[in-house]
């Protein structure tokens, strides 16, 4: 099985003069090894590259979120009305499969001296995902959870990607706990947890689409990741689920409110293309605060412990706290039926919500404590959503404010994010809504995604996204990407800016011709403007190999500077010096066609292995391809595929 890994995020254009450049590299065999970051690496995907440019067997996206995680399929030639969602899951129960997500989650183990009776030792192994949750609720045997200490619990990894005003707490918290594992030697980084994590997920990702859809060994998987550096590109994605039944007009605007698990931002756009629908630029700065639906998962629990401190009789071996009790029998009831259903305020006065509970004696000092029974009013239920419904109402209101005092309208509200299919949430937004359209004379409509829906709409977006590349937004750079070159001398001045050909040369003896070695030639450059969604690079490239080498490799070195843009200056010159750091290299071997190569050479009557490979680079989406072409036929092999999202600002310009 083959899989391209990508990062879904946000991009940047530049202009290239028309002239053809050398690269001269004597490829020494024990040039050392550099580590490529030009893509995330992940042990479970580092099995290569399908190569060519045909769409992939599978597509799969991977919406890694704060508190939960969607993973969409799709087997190249079925409709695209329908995309699977992965829901066969470790730990994953009928609730689970309604809401077709996991946790995002890992649980590192203790390791075991002796097993208890009833644990195996296949048990004891590292947990992700609703299993995560399964073992804190004390739904396995008592003996297991022993193994598992609180402290190597990982939760809210996302905030590992970026960090926001808002989320600085709970990022310390995680940090904490990753450097606690990392003294434990569980992980040597603190990116590691998202590693651990994406690993257990693609293996019973891929079981599943081996049992399930098809799929052989050779087949080529495509990973899209919607994780990325910042939530606003997932935006885009969602945008295919969340807006479908709205009729959509190049430039309205849209606000879009993401409200996650732990974590809710909104972010304005106007559209720039509708069939398939994409975004032309963002019109305000993104907003965002720490509350999500977890927040309700919390305020559920302190109100609960509060209730029932006293009914120490619940107590049994194994719920040996009512902390416990309350996590095993109520919290799963609230999770999967109340926080559903709860439709907010103006409910307030009927519709009671009861919640089993087996045991529990009638109290009579509190109404809401009867026989087997917890009964919540719907002012009950109130008290525990208010706080994060509020908070949530409050971004939406400054978000509007911030748009229509920078001049614009807003023709449309989208939901997004699992906490989206709210009823109290979606009522206290509509009742903001109105306020806001009275308040600012505006028709501001709200357009919801369908039941179920809002959770997974990032990850079913991704799939839309990735097999529509070519219909992407252009992008601004927020790094320059460039390649290192050799300028010969003897070009002409015209060709060249003075300034450039002052630059140090020193002979190359094999050609007796004198080069400026080192300098840089930008492929993307920041400060220059947008990029167009497909962008093109050819050049020239010259590799010259020893008589007596075997192998004969060709290599791109790549370099980056958050500031540099000019081409053709060398890395020691003053507009380039401790502004530009290697990032990596792309390398293709060419040695199945040294013998028909070196043919060739002879006839020309070239007294060394001088080649002249022509480098095309296609910068689509946030991926830069690279194909090599020698003699006007593609080399086989040498189409690559590296993201390079971290060179671009995340949303769109």
């Amino acid at each position: 099985m083959q899989l391209r890994p990508r990062l879904q995020q946000a991009v940047k254009p530049t202009g290239f003069r028309k002239r053809r450049q050398a690269t001269l590299k004597a490829d020494s065999e024990d040039e050392e090894e550099e580590r490529v970051r030009m893509f995330t690496r992940i042990p479970a995907l580092e099995q290569g590259f399908k190569e060519g440019n045909e769409e992939a067997d599978f597509q799969l996206s991977i919406d890694v979120g704060a508190s939960h995680t969607a993973v969409a399929a799709y087997k190249k030639g079925e409709p695209l009305d329908h995309i699977p969602i992965m829901d066969d899951f470790p730990g994953t129960t009928g609730r689970e499969r309604q809401t077709q997500e996991i946790e995002t989650a890992l649980w590192y183990h203790d390791q075991p001296r002796f097993l208890n009776a009833g644990v195996e030792p296949s048990e004891v192994r590292l947990r992700f995902g609703n299993e995560v949750a399964q073992i804190s609720a004390g739904l396995c045997v008592p003996e297991l959870r022993r193994f598992y200490n609180p402290d190597s619990r990982v939760l809210m990894m996302k905030l590992l990607l970026g960090e926001k005003d808002y989320s600085r707490p709970a990022r310390k918290k995680l940090i904490d706990t990753l450097d606690h594992l990392i003294s434990l030697g569980y992980i040597r980084e603190r990116s590691d947890v998202l590693t651990h994590f994406l690993r257990e997920v693609l293996r019973v990702v891929k079981v599943a689409l081996i049992r399930d859809h098809g799929m052989k060994e050779d087949s080529s998987v495509e990973v899209t990741f919607t994780v990325p550096v910042c939530w606003r590109q997932s935006s885009i994605h969602t945008m295919a689920v969340a807006v479908e039944a709205a009729m959509q007009e190049i430039g309205q605007t849209f606000l879009m409110l993401d409200a996650g698990g732990l974590t809710t931002d909104s972010a304005s756009f106007i559209v720039g293309m509708t069939e398939p629908i994409r975004l032309g630029a963002e019109i305000a700065q993104a907003k965002g605060v720490m509350v999500g639906s977890s927040n309700l998962n919390d305020a559920f629990r302190d109100y609960m412990l509060q209730l029932l401190q006293d009914e120490t009789y619940l107590l049994t071996h194994s719920l040996n706290t009512i902390e416990k009790v309350i996590d095993a029998d109520l919290v799963p009831q609230f999770e999967s039926l109340h926080k559903r259903t709860f439709a907010g305020p103006l409910s307030v006065g009927s519709h009671p919500h009861v919640f089993p509970l087996r045991g529990l004696k009638a109290s009579r000092e509190d109404s809401r404590i009867r026989d087997d029974m917890v009964y919540l009013s719907s002012d009950d239920m109130w008290q525990i959503f208010q706080p994060t419904v509020v908070e949530i109402c409050k971004l939406f209101e400054d978000m509007v404010t911030t748009v229509r005092d920078g001049g614009h309208r807003i023709d449309k509200f989208v939901l997004a994010g699992g906490f989206g299919d709210s009823p109290c949430l979606r009522s206290c937004l509509r009742e903001k809504r109105e306020e806001l359209n009275e308040r600012y004379k505006m028709t501001m409509q709200e357009c919801y995604p369908a039941t179920s829906m809002s959770a997974t709409g990032v990850a079913t977006g991704g799939i839309l996204r990735s097999v529509n590349k070519e219909h992407g937004p252009a992008r601004k750079p927020s790094q320059s990407l460039g390649i290192i070159r050799h300028i010969p001398v003897e070009h002409s001045v015209e060709e060249y800016e003075a300034e450039v050909l002052q630059q140090e040369s020193r002979e190359f003896p094999p050609e007796k011709a004198w080069y400026i070695y080192d300098t840089i030639r930008w492929i993307l450059k920041v400060n220059t403007g947008l990029l167009p969604p497909v962008y093109r690079v050819r050049f020239m490239s010259d590799h010259i190999f020893p008589h007596h080498k075997k192998i004969w490799i060709i290599k791109e070195h790549f370099y980056a500077s958050d500031t540099c843009n000019e081409d053709h200056y060398q890395l020691s010159h003053e507009k380039n010096k401790d502004k530009v750091v290697k990032i990596g290299f792309v390398q293709v071997d060419i040695t199945p066609m040294k013998h028909n190569i070196q043919s060739v050479l002879r006839e020309r009557k070239l007294p060394i292995n001088k080649v002249s490979i022509e480098i095309e680079m296609i910068v689509i989406d946030l991926f830069l391809k690279f194909n090599a072409y020698w003699d006007g036929s593609y080399i086989e092999g040498s189409c690559q595929s590296l993201s390079i999202v971290s060179a671009f600002e995340p949303g769109v310009k």
